[in-house]
């Protein structure tokens, strides 16, 4: 079974998302994501842009543009978040555990959506090469055209 789940098979799909790991690293960064989906008739582009600085050794703000392009729909921005990633355990090198509280917004722009979320990011070392990350979240979504 381990051997077919990691054999590697052609992807039809791709996501620019991912389980959000909870250490702040120095600095600033700049990331740039995309991403593929074939439907019955389209193919859709996903796009994600976004900007981190660590404003203290703990502490870490980060800004994220999202968009789509489509043969038949052309491009459509998808979405902006902000979120402040405060990491309170394991700040050391070595530290087997690593746990943070994530807070974010974001305005979905097509759905006229903004949602309010506050995440708990946990990571285990297994070993120096694997890891396993943990994540609970709890979102709260308004949608302007209702409330």
């Amino acid at each position: 079974m381990a051997t077919l789940i990691l054999s590697g098979e052609a992807a039809i799909a791709q996501s620019t998302s991912s389980v959000s790991g909870p250490q702040v690293s120095p600095g600033s960064a700049i990331e740039f994501r995309a991403g593929a989906a074939e439907t019955n008739d389209d193919t859709a582009f996903s796009y994600r842009l976004s900007g981190a600085h660590a404003i203290t050794d703990t502490l870490r703000v980060r800004a994220i543009a999202g968009w789509q392009d489509g043969e038949s729909t052309g491009p459509q921005f998808s979405y902006i978040e902000a979120d402040l990633l405060w990491q309170f355990c394991g700040r050391e090198p070595d530290a087997p555990y690593k746990s943070a509280l994530r807070i974010d917004v974001r305005q979905d722009e097509r759905r006229e959506q903004q949602r309010i979320g506050v995440n708990w990011l946990n990571q285990i070392d297994l070993t120096p090469h694997w890891r396993t990350r943990l994540m609970a979240s709890v979102d709260k979504e308004f949608n302007s055209a209702n409330d």
